[in-house]
């Protein structure tokens, strides 16, 4: 069956998937751009909320509570983070988003930066990225005393910041 449909066919058919699932994804992206935005934050309220058929029975956990507690194991690995957060900060300001939103993604791959190249690379983009006046090494130093299961990660930055 599948030979009997051309690759011009094919083709316009994976075209007008991409277009679609495109156009489903530029509300989230846009949003995204303007402002700070933490998935971490919503998928934690999806696993921690209880939809309605389980309301009657709020002493175990949504079924789908273990699925979203892997995801947020998954997304929260340096070696998943750390990229992803580079390649939105890259991505943000690249495409001329809201300040805020292009900081925010390079403070969060600094938070996930497991070795010193990816130190340097979260800490040119705070660099670049800084408001004016912004003290860099106290602001990663601030991270590090409120969140401190990501110390080691941003006691790298720190110093990347500190060698240039």
């Amino acid at each position: 069956m599948m030979a009997a449909v051309s690759r011009s066919a094919r083709r316009a058919v994976v075209v007008l998937l991409l277009v679609g699932l495109g156009a489903i994804a530029s509300r989230p992206v846009a949003a995204a751009c303007q402002r700070p935005v933490s998935a971490f934050a919503v998928l934690a309220e999806l696993r921690d909320g209880h939809p309605p058929a389980d309301r009657n029975h709020s002493d175990r956990p949504p079924a789908t509570g273990g699925l979203i507690n892997g995801i947020l194991v998954v997304k929260e690995s340096d070696y998943l983070a750390f990229p992803l957060h580079a390649a939105a900060g890259t991505a943000f300001e690249s495409a001329g988003c809201a300040p805020d939103a292009v900081r925010d993604q390079w403070r969060k791959a600094a938070m996930h930066a497991f070795a010193p190249f990816a130190a340097e690379v979260a800490a040119g983009g705070l660099r670049r990225t800084a408001a004016p006046g912004a003290d860099l090494p106290r602001q990663v130093d601030q991270d590090a005393g409120e969140m401190p299961w990501f110390a080691d990660n941003l006691a790298r930055v720190r110093g990347a910041l500190g060698s240039s």
